[in-house]
């Protein structure tokens, strides 16, 4: 993909927000409603406020909270905060810009997919602590030759940071067994009431078909895939250790999987994760999973977020 590199110093950005799940992939579905619903006489007022890069009236994904985050329509500007309009500040960093053509909204979700799932993989960068941002320019967006811009906040790898390489092993490993009670822990922490339930599904000593994933010697992350039914596995224990987290591990973790399972002559993967993981429910989506009715032993179960896709 083509982009370019951009520094800014912190800034500030006014607008309206909404926060939006990411249960379901309603986010796709609820931030082209926002838009739509935008009064005429606050879009006008967010393009007069507008007066630093980037420029224009901007979409913003920011602060991951309650299984979604809050979407924005801002400006970047260095004037006060009207009355009615909230403040959100941006910090100092370098951002890879991607020009997108094509018709909204469908081009500017392709593009964040083919950012996530290609380039991020081999860039050399890793997304940084800050929101990503959506560009858009004046004209006719339902055009095929429609202008915008997405905003990636980055920073660049050490080689060190690089050398991630993929194991495949089975459920005895050791290293995918520590990485699994790792992530039991992880789970607890975030969502004791449902964990202890699901911990009746998660038995891995069946488990023939698990990956680990190593920072040169050190096991940084794992996960596994099952047979669930004739042409579909499921996708189980993924996880990854904090310390190696937004730097592309569970993208790689992830195609591993599903290349493992198109060799054994699989052509579905399904998963299961919570509602008080938006990262997790993001990843997938990025990665072109679709929300799908809870199955199997997750029907009864409150707060489960299923997705399928075909491979």
């Amino acid at each position: 993909m083509k982009y370019k590199t951009v520094n800014l110093d912190t800034f500030s950005v006014v607008g309206v927000k909404e926060f939006t799940s990411l249960e379901n992939g309603d986010n796709f579905i609820a931030i082209p409603q926002v838009w739509a619903h935008l009064p005429e006489e606050t879009l006008a007022a967010l393009q007069k406020l507008s007066n630093l890069e980037p420029s224009g009236v901007l979409g913003l994904c920011a602060n991951m909270h309650d299984g979604g985050f809050d979407y924005w329509i801002a400006a970047a500007t260095t004037g006060e905060c009207p009355a009615g309009f909230a403040k959100l500040d941006i910090p100092a960093a370098q951002w890879a810009v991607f020009e997108i053509r094509g018709a909204m909204p469908k081009a500017i979700q392709d593009g964040f997919k083919q950012i996530f799932n290609e380039w991020l993989l081999s860039s050399g960068y890793q997304h940084a602590d800050a929101p990503e941002i959506e560009r858009y320019s004046a004209g006719d967006m339902s055009s095929p030759d429609y202008r915008s811009e997405i905003w990636i906040p980055v920073v660049k790898i050490s080689e060190q940071s690089m050398m991630i390489t993929v194991k495949r092993t089975d459920s005895g490993d050791g290293d995918f067994r520590r990485l699994v009670e790792l992530l039991d822990i992880y789970l607890d922490e975030s969502d004791k009431t449902a964990h202890s339930v699901c911990k009746t599904f998660n038995r891995i000593d069946t488990i023939k078909h698990a990956v680990v994933a190593y920072s040169t010697n050190e096991a940084v992350g794992c996960g596994a895939i099952r047979e669930y039914s004739p042409g579909t596995v499921e996708i189980k224990r993924m996880f990854v250790s904090e310390k190696a987290r937004r730097k592309g591990v569970a993208s790689q973790i992830l195609n591993e999987l599903e290349n493992w399972a198109r060799e054994l002559g699989f052509k579905k993967c399904i998963l299961e994760t919570g509602e008080k993981l938006p990262e997790a429910i993001s990843l997938y989506q990025k990665k072109g999973y679709s929300a799908i009715a809870a199955y199997g032993q997750y029907e009864c179960l409150g707060g489960s977020v299923c997705f399928e896709k075909n491979i």
